[in-house]
């Protein structure tokens, strides 16, 4: 994801587009390595152990029922 945000970035500063001042760009899955980028890249964080034991208990619960998904 790294790769996808430094080249918007890129793009932008092609661009002449002034970063955070005119656009943000922002990642997913807090990338290490996105601090050592300039301008440094915020990243959020998802929470992917959360999730999967979220769609674990759904899916041994036999329910059809999707409203219940948070």
């Amino acid at each position: 994801m790294l790769e996808f945000a430094a080249s918007a970035i890129r793009a932008l500063r092609d661009a002449n587009l002034d970063m955070p001042g005119d656009v943000s760009v922002i990642g997913f899955d807090n990338i290490q390595l996105a601090v050592y980028h300039t301008p440094r890249l915020r990243t959020i964080r998802q929470p992917l152990r959360d999730m999967g034991e979220t769609r674990r208990e759904f899916c041994c619960s036999g329910s059809t029922d999707f409203a219940i998904i948070r």
